[in-house]
């Protein structure tokens, strides 16, 4: 193999490696939008707090109330069943 065909090469493979790089900046939409969910959430969760603050009300009460509003929030967004996986075990044929 020549040095020029060498260079191509890794030139080539430095180029698949670039297009395969995901952007991760707010110039790609999907990231702004799992931003923007994010914010919801979390105001969610923030108002959800300000009203479950009582005279009595415990620190830990109030961070297992955050977090269940924060897990339920986040399970409706990512936690996605696929409607084509089995119910059951199918027994393997002979």
């Amino acid at each position: 193999m020549s040095d020029d065909e060498s260079s191509v090469d890794s030139v080539s493979s430095e180029e698949v490696e670039k297009e395969e790089e995901e952007i991760t900046d707010l110039s790609n939409s999907d990231v702004c939008t799992k931003y923007q969910e994010a914010a919801r959430i979390a105001n969610l969760a923030i108002t959800g707090l300000v009203s479950q603050i009582k005279p009595g009300a415990t620190a830990l009460s109030l961070c297992t109330f955050g977090e269940a509003v924060i897990t339920s929030q986040v399970a409706k967004l990512y936690n996605k069943r696929s409607t084509e996986s089995p119910s059951r075990k199918e027994s393997p044929s002979p």
